[in-house]
């Protein structure tokens, strides 16, 4: 039976995440200033770098070609004619104390939201690109380094590059303007209540489904991150899915990173205020920068009280390690998980929020079981949403089923889902090969 324990240890709530080792702080600052103001050769600058992950014990690393990936990725651009961005970055790093005398900045707490200014955030990503941040505590267990992709060779660390360095060539060529808001949200406490949606009455509000474009390409909605639990999952890695790319094309999503534990069942992240610098093309494997990315909602902010009308919601599904004979995520306390994780995200805001199929793919949901619930989350919580369907055969039907659902209330689907889950996988003997299909054949069948 699925069981869902808030371990003590993973869900430790420190109260700040420190920017400096105040031990070797002056060093690093050293380092930092003849980085940005020096006139170096390449390779000095590429030592440079080396010596501040070899003070902070990052990586015993005592030379720029140690630095494999960052090495050949500027190398490469330095052919084109294209100056190096580490002086941009390092100037970027050095203005940390400027934004945070403190040398500090609290997490996220529960139903909380921590404001940033956007420039700020440009220093915080610069601070982690050297990996000057020190340790925090150890039950976080995050790294927010760049130095698995600056020290590698795979083809995927020239990927990432290529984002990153479009993005602080952006911001030091201009300032950006506005702050963006970190809230960490929490399920309302009527929807926890036993049997809560087999009696809501709500309707069901409109979703479209539309197939295979970019959920960031789709105006005037709010964006759903199909998130690890420690949001970012793979990002600071070598994965290229659906959270590490918005990661990429919106990179002022680092900050929301740092400074949140891992999300409790009932908690979602909402970052609301982030420009999007890049596009990207192909997915995973085929995964790569595009071009840059002119993003329109920026001339609507005229200082840094402002706020880019555009938000990301995080939330993390239930990862079922394998589809089995007793349809574990059909039952109950699963469809309630899912549900009340759901409308955590979707609870704050109007616009129209563009999902997917959330938690399917490697985490193994259903996606027809994933798009009712979600479904349900957002009528509960009073919005429209576009459901992006990628080449998913199995949602063939959604329309059908949509239509056939539309004028009624939610708990009417709500009931369905747990009626036609329970019939098919009655007595723990459901079947295999139709795990993926049998929910909107049935309740077309009906």
């Amino acid at each position: 039976m699925f069981t869902e324990e808030e371990d003590p240890d993973t869900y430790k709530q420190p109260t700040w995440f420190l920017l400096w080792d105040t031990s070797k702080e002056k060093e690093i600052k050293e380092v930092l200033y003849m980085l940005a103001e020096k006139p170096l050769e390449l390779n000095e600058q590429l030592d440079y770098v080396a010596k501040i992950y070899y003070i902070m014990n990052k990586h015993k690393m005592k030379s720029g070609e140690e630095l494999k990936g960052l090495k050949a990725f500027v190398e490469k651009e330095a052919k084109t004619g294209e100056p190096s961005f580490l002086p941009l970055i390092a100037k970027l790093a050095l203005k940390l104390d400027l934004y945070f005398p403190d040398k500090k900045i609290p997490y996220v707490l529960p139903e909380k939201t921590y404001t940033i200014p956007r420039k700020a955030v440009s220093a915080l990503l610069a601070g982690g690109f050297f990996g000057i941040y020190p340790p925090q505590d150890e039950a976080l267990d995050r790294v927010h380094s760049f130095i698995t992709y600056i020290s590698s060779s795979e083809e995927i660390a020239q990927v990432k590059l290529k984002f990153y360095a479009h993005y602080f060539r952006s911001v030091s060529k201009e300032e950006p303007k506005g702050s963006i808001d970190i809230t960490r949200t929490v399920c309302p406490k009527e929807v926890t209540e036993k049997d809560f949606f087999t009696k809501c009455t709500l309707p069901l509000t409109e979703i479209k489904i539309v197939r295979d474009i970019d959920m960031s390409d789709i105006p005037k909605t709010d964006i759903v991150d199909f998130a690890n639990k420690f949001i970012g999952g793979g990002c600071m890695q070598f994965s290229t899915v659906q959270e590490e790319i918005l990661f990429l094309v919106f990179p002022e999503l680092f900050a929301a990173r740092m400074i949140n534990i891992c999300m409790r069942p009932s908690e979602a992240i909402i970052i609301k205020g982030l420009q999007r610098f890049a596009v990207g093309k192909g997915y995973a494997d085929t995964f790569d920068f595009d071009k840059p990315y002119e993003d329109e909602l920026v001339k609507e902010i005229k200082d840094d009280k402002d706020c880019i009308d555009r938000s990301i919601i995080a939330i993390d599904a239930i990862y079922f390690f394998l589809l089995d004979e007793k349809g574990e995520q059909f039952m109950q306390e699963c469809v309630d998980r899912e549900i009340k994780k759901a409308i955590a995200g979707f609870q704050v805001g109007k616009k129209t929020i563009a999902t997917g199929r959330w938690g399917c793919g490697a985490f193994k949901g259903c996606s027809q079981l994933k798009l009712l619930l979600q479904w349900i989350a957002i009528s509960y919580c009073k919005r429209d949403a576009i459901f992006v369907n990628i080449k998913d055969e199995t949602l063939n039907d959604a329309d059908k089923v949509i239509k056939l659902f539309q004028e009624k209330p939610l708990n009417v689907l709500y009931n369905e889902i747990l009626r036609v889950g329970k019939e098919y996988f009655k007595d723990g003997k459901g079947d295999i090969e139709g795990y993926n299909t049998f929910l909107f054949k049935n309740l077309l069948k009906d």
